[in-house]
């Protein structure tokens, strides 16, 4: 019953809507939270009924067993509970801290409704094939209805009642481009990380989960989608160099990115009067120059790949040291533009995606600002603000309370959150709180990779919790996306015993 409830998460959290797009942080955060407590309260009686013994009587475990049974990864998801709970007893906002109703809903209510769905799901979850499939069945669906949005089809009357100039802003079934790029995020490295590395039955469905991935990549025309998809990338051509007939798939994988943007390219041609607007970052990969770079990249990895299983051999160890050295310099090359265009030499007009390497307060839509203001508002903080932050989502009422003369000269909105999931747990729930959220990421991540011989499912999730922490960096703090963060951790973290043979 709980790997049913969580299948209609995953499956029926996505494409949840009451009134289309008006309200829809709220709907869905009714169903998450509705979902999430049956996750738990089913995980609840399932563990009171293993624990009845013969004579119908409940066996109660010892509290030093029930410490020992905890894994390293409930540890650090205990502590971060209860960092938000001590955040919330030092808020000056209770109600707020509490419901985040000030915010996007991520108060202590939905940490606690959180944890007890990660109860549910460590101790109950049987990863099936079926669940497994809500991933790229999910991306084809909305990827598809966002391509059709963005070719300017009024899909299930979803834009009904928003402004001409607004509907841009909002698609597919998750609301705001940002937050569907986000989703994106989520569910491409997952669809990915099978197609090349799982040889189950499902591989030609994670194949076309990818191709819509790319779809909804475009679609949302979201820079911060592009960082998170360029990572994975880059991740995965990693992990598949060690194995042939995993590069062999990542070659496709290239060649349908191709086909993506190439079918982007007929969307604008039959479209062009109807379709949206595109950023630069896809007017850049639509170009002849790119796609061309891009196939020719995919013929080059299939028959290299091809020409080593022909020959089984293993492809050379010196390629993969390769690439980590070109990424790392690539790495340091990034740092150091930022350095000089923003603090060497700070007043030198930049063009194009050179501006990109600028800090500045206009950076990334005005998230300079938020940034700024948020590490100003960790600094001048209390001891106490340092340690615990100001309540669980409650960075809106911080920005108002220091920022609001500044807000209302320099910007047309106030900001909800630092548009930066560290720097938002920084002010809201302080350094304890961060650092406990962190452990649980980094501890999830290399539980699952070292869980892949058991079940390659387990890479995918690690992937997925890699790029969506990533992204993070750009991401605004909000109900639609970030219970998934914890759902992956959740599954990062579901003990052996209850596995699908």
């Amino acid at each position: 019953m709980v790997t049913i409830l969580l299948f209609i998460m995953l499956a029926g959290f996505p494409l949840f809507t009451i009134n289309h797009y008006f309200n829809i942080t709220l709907a869905k955060y009714w169903f998450y939270s509705v979902v999430a407590l049956a996750i738990f309260f089913m995980g609840i009686y399932n563990t009171i009924c293993k624990s009845i013994d013969v004579n119908h009587r409940i066996v109660k475990l010892a509290f030093k067993t029930w410490i020992n049974s905890m894994s390293k990864l409930d540890i650090f998801v205990l502590l971060y509970v209860l960092s938000a709970m001590v955040s919330f007893l030092l808020s000056d906002w209770k109600l707020p801290a509490f419901t985040g109703s000030c915010g996007s809903y991520t108060g202590l209510l939905f940490i606690f409704v959180t944890a007890g769905m990660y109860y549910g799901i460590t101790r109950h979850v049987k990863l099936t094939s079926w669940l497994k499939c809500c991933f790229p069945v999910l991306l084809i669906i909305t990827g598809l209805m966002a391509a059709l949005q963005v070719c300017g089809f009024n899909v299930l009357y979803f834009s009904d009642g928003i402004a001409e100039n607004q509907r841009q802003i909002f698609i597919s079934t998750l609301g705001n481009i940002n937050v569907f790029g986000m989703f994106v995020c989520i569910y491409m490295p997952v669809c990915i990380y099978m197609f090349c590395k799982s040889h189950e039955k499902y591989n030609v469905l994670y194949g076309v989960g990818t191709f819509f991935g790319f779809i909804g990549l475009l679609a949302s025309n979201s820079d911060g989608c592009y960082l998170g998809i360029g990572i994975c990338m880059v991740i995965m051509l990693i992990l598949v160099l060690s194995d042939t007939k995993a590069m062999l798939k990542y070659g496709i994988s290239i060649a349908l990115l191709a086909a993506s943007l190439l079918l982007w390219n007929l969307i604008k041609g039959l479209f062009k009067e109807k379709m949206w607007s595109q950023n630069a970052t896809n007017t850049l990969f639509m170009s002849f120059d790119v796609i061309l770079t891009l196939s020719i990249v995919a013929i080059v990895i299939i028959v290299f790949s091809l020409f080593l299983q022909k020959q089984s051999k293993m492809p050379p160890k010196i390629l993969k040291k390769l690439v980590i050295a070109i990424v790392g310099v690539f790495l340091i090359s990034v740092i150091s533009l930022c350095i000089w265009a923003t603090w060497i030499e700070p007043t030198k007009p930049l063009n194009g995606f050179l501006q990109y390497f600028r800090l500045d307060n206009s950076w990334g839509s005005n998230r300079g600002y938020a940034w700024h203001w948020a590490i100003l508002m960790f600094i001048n903080g209390s001891l106490k603000m340092k340690l615990f932050g100001s309540g669980p989502d409650t960075a809106y009422l911080m920005y108002i309370s220091n920022y609001k003369r500044e807000m209302d000269a320099n910007l047309p909105y106030y900001f909800k959150s630092p548009h930066n999931e560290y720097l938002n747990y920084l002010v809201t729930i302080g350094l304890v709180g961060l650092f406990a959220y962190m452990a649980v990421i980094i501890t999830a991540v290399k539980k699952s990779f070292s869980r892949t011989k058991q079940d390659e499912f387990f890479g995918a999730i690690a992937l997925a919790i890699v790029i969506y922490s990533v992204a993070s960096f750009v991401n605004i703090s909000q109900i639609i996306t970030m219970p998934y963060i914890f759902i992956l951790i959740s599954l990062a973290g579901i003990q052996s015993a209850t596995m699908k043979s």
